[in-house]
């Protein structure tokens, strides 16, 4: 063999031999790579299997949870149902209770005088009346007719304890129902709730009494009433500072329209009220003395808020001596009022003068 052939020869085996790792080279440089691809994809499939495991947990804790609310939701609608139906049944048991307390007072004939008229002839005594009623609704209290001297307490509690309530007491002349346009007010008094009216009548008149209020719901309440002859001797004793004006309005302390400097004092009326109030102290068995010259204007003496007098006295311009027992409800420091009811700045006023406290004989 040549040395031209040989050559040859050894060139090709020596091209094959680079050949082949060249390729083998290249083989094995692609199949790494994707068994690393593989490798991650094997991992993302697994996070993703773990991702839907936990959804389905997820998804199946929820399910028992909606089906939790589901039932309970049920139960809810259940007992809603079961509470209307009470609450209907209850409402027609009101409407029907409604109804006969209605009826049973149309089976009453109305004639409140018949109960206690024959007690109140006495010259003295106390009675109290209970009432239970709807607003609405009049009351006439016949006079103690053999007694100088009445005294009156109203009380009463509406079921609705946040509306206004109402009492009006007007003094009644001729026949029943009046027209009260034209009878005289006796006094009025209005309250949340609860209203309590205390005030002295005129014995030779019956009054009557309106309770009001905005939705005619039921009410309790009493009428409480005392009546006696004339009243114990007195003795003025000391109590009432300067209560003749002499010396302006020392000892007093005033509010609203007044007149006069010293001596007699007017208050007149007008709306917003005009008054006057002294502290004193009250023991058993004391009253109030004091004169009064009336013009039109009607006035109220009240013991820290209560009234121990009313009165509507016209406006003859007389003086006019009143005492009025403070009773023994009212002892120790107190707040003296005169207070001249609100109404139209028409000039129309009380004079006051020769206020004292006065102490009565014991029986």
């Amino acid at each position: 063999m040549s040395s031209k052939s040989t050559n040859t020869i050894a060139i090709v085996i020596i091209v094959l031999i680079a050949g082949s790792g060249i390729g083998y080279y290249i083989g094995q440089t692609s199949n790494s790579g994707l068994k690393e691809e593989i490798e991650k994809l094997t991992q993302d499939i697994t996070q993703v299997n773990t991702q839907i495991d936990q959804l389905t947990e997820d998804y199946e804790e929820i399910q028992d949870t909606l089906q939790d609310v589901q039932t309970q939701l049920s139960t809810k609608q259940t007992e809603y149902s079961t509470l209307n139906t009470q609450y209907t049944n209850l409402q027609n048991t009101y409407t029907e209770l409604q109804d006969d307390y209605e009826a049973l007072q149309n089976l009453i004939p109305y004639n409140p005088i018949d109960p206690y008229v024959e007690v109140k002839s006495t010259t003295e005594g106390t009675y109290e009346t209970s009432l239970i009623g709807k607003c609405g609704e009049n009351y006439i209290i016949p006079a103690p007719t053999n007694a100088e001297n009445w005294e009156i307490n109203i009380t009463i509690t509406s079921e609705l304890t946040t509306q206004s309530v109402h009492i009006t007491l007007y003094k009644l002349i001729g026949e029943y129902p009046p027209d009260y346009s034209a009878q005289p007010l006796a006094q009025s008094i209005s309250g949340t709730g609860t209203a309590s009216l205390t005030t002295n009548l005129d014995p030779s008149y019956a009054y009557v009494a309106l309770i009001r209020d905005a939705y005619a719901k039921p009410f309790t309440g009493t009428i409480e009433e005392t009546w006696y002859p004339t009243l114990p001797p007195s003795t003025e004793i000391p109590g009432i500072t300067n209560g003749d004006f002499s010396e302006g309005n020392e000892g007093w302390y005033t509010q609203g329209k007044t007149s006069g400097l010293e001596g007699t004092k007017y208050f007149y009326q007008r709306y917003g009220g005009t008054y006057t109030t002294q502290e004193i102290t009250i023991s058993e068995n004391q009253g109030l003395s004091f004169k009064v010259k009336p013009f039109g204007a009607r006035f109220e003496v009240q013991i820290d808020g209560y009234v121990i007098y009313y009165g509507d006295l016209g406006d003859d311009q007389e003086w006019i001596e009143i005492i009025v027992q403070f009773g023994n409800t009212y002892l120790g420091p107190r707040s003296l009022y005169f207070i001249v009811c609100d109404g139209e700045d028409d000039g129309s006023y009380i004079a006051l003068d020769d206020i004292a406290m006065v102490q009565f004989e014991s029986s």
